[in-house]
């Protein structure tokens, strides 16, 4: 028995038209709602992914940053402590000693970093170089009382940092 005779008959047509709408439609309506489902889920697992994996980078940089602050505060008082600093600069009033590195360009102390530096804390500044290289400073006041008397400025070694 040939097949085009089987579907000539009105009676076959009918029983392939029943086939194609009861089994094939809603699998492939299934099959549409299953692959929407899946993928909106990865894609909800890759955005968790990357946000937990940049909040983990971003946890490791601030603590970096924490342990240079803390070895930029005690660096006038051991010297050759700061090893993860490119270089360290004392700017004061009188002007700027390089202590270590090739010498900076140091930003000029406004209002707001004094009373940063006058509170304790230290400022972390981010300086455009030579051909686009960009410069991470991380400065304290060597006394926080008197914060125009001298500030340690310190370059940090990016390769350290990331």
């Amino acid at each position: 028995m040939r097949i085009d005779m089987f579907l000539r008959t009105r009676v076959a047509r009918r029983v392939l038209w029943l086939f194609v709408v009861c089994a094939l439609l809603p699998l492939g309506a299934l099959a549409i709602v299953s692959y929407r489902q899946v993928s909106r889920q990865l894609t909800d697992q890759s955005r968790a992914r990357l946000r937990q994996a940049s909040k983990l980078v971003g946890m490791v940089i601030l603590e970096r940053l924490q342990f240079l602050e803390g070895e930029l505060q005690a660096a006038p008082d051991v010297p050759g402590l700061a090893a993860h600093f490119a270089s360290l600069h004392l700017a004061s009033e009188t002007g700027v000693v390089s202590l270590r590195g090739q010498r900076l360009e140091l930003p000029a102390l406004d209002p707001a970093m004094v009373e940063h530096f006058g509170s304790g804390r230290s400022v972390l500044l981010v300086q455009e170089g030579n051909a686009g290289a960009h410069r991470v400073l991380l400065g304290r006041a060597v006394n926080p009382a008197a914060p125009r008397r001298g500030v340690l400025w310190g370059e940090i070694d990016l390769a350290n940092l990331w």
